[in-house]
């Protein structure tokens, strides 16, 4: 299918994404797509044959949109790899520092019970916060699929979170939980008005139960 080598390959597919992002962006989703699919691979390496259909299917995919990471299912996160997919969102820079300074307080307090991730999706948090500060921890959510890629997660990386399904709005959750020392969460905070305004790539592909509040109420309302 493909006799083209990975840096010829690359190009390409930089320059088709320009109908989607600014060229800098194209350039960097075409090159992170195949080392994620295929790991570091020479600019002069041809695509094998079983590697050919896995990326003609990514093409086909980004250029359709879908969010890099949901094509090759890995999310970076603190340095690690995460699994994700189209229940959980996409693991952000930004959530680094909430971890960093979570863990930062959690380390100098001796409060006893146990670090609640409530929302954990991926569980990215919960695993770090896990490694980090090597406190009990439980991440919540009220996806049983994003509890499912959660596990995975925690697995991999050896990190011992205890896994909950429930809604962060039900008393007994937490009476289940306790003693519950710290709440750490990044929880659903835009108004699902305001959904059109949000870049396709983010509306189209991520899971709205961990982007939007309830209908009717605040962007405020979890908090």
């Amino acid at each position: 299918m493909y006799s083209h080598s990975v840096a010829e390959l690359s190009a390409s597919l930089a320059d088709q994404l320009q109908i989607l992002y600014d060229a800098d962006e194209a350039g960097r989703i075409s090159r992170y797509a195949l080392e994620d699919l295929f790991g570091s691979l020479p600019d002069t390496a041809v695509l094998n044959a079983s590697q050919q259909p896995i990326w003609h299917s990514a093409v086909v995919q980004l250029l359709q949109g879908v969010p890099l990471q949901q094509v090759t299912g890995v999310g970076w996160f603190y340095g690690k790899k995460f699994k994700v997919n189209r229940h959980v969102l996409i693991p952000r820079p930004e959530t680094e520092e909430l971890v960093e300074k979570a863990s930062a307080y959690i380390k100098k307090t001796t409060v006893e019970g146990r670090v609640v991730d409530v929302g954990t999706g991926s569980g990215c948090i919960a695993v770090m916060l896990q490694l980090i500060t090597g406190r009990p921890v439980a991440g919540v959510d009220i996806s049983a699929a994003a509890l499912k890629v959660a596990h995975e997660n925690a697995a991999a990386h050896g990190a011992h979170v205890q896994l909950c399904l429930g809604d962060m709005r039900n008393d007994s959750l937490w009476s289940a939980l306790a003693p519950v020392a710290h709440i750490v969460s990044n929880p659903p905070y835009i108004d699902v008005a305001e959904a059109p305004q949000l870049d396709v790539h983010v509306r189209a592909h991520e899971p709205a139960v961990a982007l939007f509040t309830p209908t009717g109420t605040s962007a405020m309302y979890y908090y």
